[in-house]
């Protein structure tokens, strides 16, 4: 039995006792069930169901939230109620493949202008792996997923962690992009693998779509220099809205939603600069080059 060295585990939830308890039974298989974990619980109807689910762990801390917030909040709430310098981010249907590679991993010294390390993220019944090619070499990126990342804890809510009101979709972009404003870097890191069991229990479609809508307007209005980022958040937008038959409705909604909370949280823009959008530019260049350049993809 192992832990992760001066790491907690954080996992937000809400309905999916089932998965919580494989994800523990898969941190066990890989001997890393010393580790600290967080599970926030973001109203779940049944919690007496999730904390049997985790009681198998002998370091676990379920935190209830008294109302329905969302994934951004709830990570925040792990972020700030861990006390290790790192934290590993899991999703409730997703674990860790080679408990091997991440105690070797941890057991290195990590670089300190990096806020967030993304490792290899495998959907399970598919192979998909969110976008990076098997043989994508080590190296800084743009953006990072919800799993199988983990966070220098201090560097992230320094730069203020997930913006609540996100709720999902799209926080881990605007994030990310507030990192690499601050001056820190998302490096993507080969060798420790996670695998996504891709459950689909307790997802609201309807919600999804307005909120798909919402955040990527929010995400490009907030954090793009004006007076480019209202125009450019709406066009962003609008090829959501056109391109995803489904719910139309509610993403139209939703983008006037985004504009209405962007007019009303204008002083709470955190904009690049001209020269730190032609970086950030540059890096997300830079990354498609390097999947174009891949054998597999």
């Amino acid at each position: 039995m192992s832990a992760l060295s001066d790491c907690t585990v954080i996992i937000p939830t809400r309905n999916r006792a089932e998965d919580v308890r494989v994800t523990v039974e898969k941190l066990i298989e890989a001997g890393l069930q010393e580790t600290p974990m967080i599970v926030v619980d973001d109203q779940s109807d049944d919690p007496d169901a999730l904390k049997a689910a985790v009681s198998r762990l002998p370091n676990h801390r379920v935190i209830r939230q008294e109302k329905r917030t969302g994934q951004a909040q709830a990570r925040n709430v792990g972020l700030r109620n861990a006390t290790t310098t790192y934290c590993l981010f899991l999703d409730d249907d997703a674990h860790i493949d080679n408990g091997d590679a991440m105690l070797s991993f941890m057991q290195q010294p990590l670089d300190s202008d990096i806020a967030v390390w993304r490792f290899e993220t495998i959907r399970e019944y598919d192979g998909y792996r969110d976008g990076l090619p098997a043989d994508l070499a080590a190296g800084f990126i743009p953006t990072f997923i919800g799993f199988g990342v983990l966070m220098h804890r201090e560097r992230v809510l320094g730069v203020g962690g997930y913006r609540d009101f996100f709720c999902y979709r799209h926080e881990e972009d605007d994030l990310a992009m507030r990192i690499i404003r601050a001056g820190y870097h998302i490096r993507y890191q080969p060798g420790v693998r996670f695998i996504h069991r891709h459950s689909g229990a307790a997802r609201d479609d309807a919600e999804y779509a307005f909120l798909s809508a919402r955040n990527i307007f929010l995400l490009y209005a907030l954090n793009f220099p004006l007076p480019v980022a209202p125009v450019y958040a709406t066009l962003k937008s609008l090829s959501v809205i056109t391109k995803m038959r489904s719910h139309r409705g509610a993403r139209c909604v939703g983008l006037l939603k985004g504009w209405a909370i962007f007019l009303k949280r204008l002083g709470q823009r955190t904009p690049f600069s001209r020269a730190q959008l032609a970086a950030f530019k540059a890096l997300r260049a830079d990354l498609n080059s390097r999947i174009a350049a891949c054998t597999t993809q």
